[in-house]
């Protein structure tokens, strides 16, 4: 009984960040906010997601990381490698958003110092 409502507060736990997410990628979408969000500690928890077990969420993870993709090097310099790795998922949305990330970090003059 116990694991069954420990489940359950880990998928609602899920869910949640999934949520969060998709509210960051949002509000990443607003240059001024983007600095903010990344140094506020969300690129770390995008990261994170981006491991999730359910496709939608890896998603949205790749999709916040790209709108933050801005930032700068330093900031989202830790997200290289979990998206390259996402660029092999078995599913094609995340792949998509993973690639569409690594190409929008490669664009940023920040990064190509």
């Amino acid at each position: 009984r116990h694991s069954a409502l420990a489940k359950k507060n880990l998928i609602s736990s899920s869910e949640a960040f999934a949520s969060a997410a998709a509210a960051l990628g949002s509000l990443a979408v607003q240059a001024e906010l983007k600095l903010a969000i990344a140094e506020a500690g969300a690129v770390r928890l995008l990261i994170i997601l981006l491991h999730d077990d359910r496709p939608g969420t890896r998603e949205i993870a790749a999709r916040a990381i790209r709108n933050l993709a801005s930032v700068g090097a330093n900031q989202l310099a830790t997200s290289i490698e979990p998206l390259v790795k996402q660029l092999s998922d078995v599913e094609a949305v995340v792949r998509e958003n993973a690639a569409l990330a690594l190409g929008d970090l490669a664009l940023n003059e920040d990064n190509q110092k």
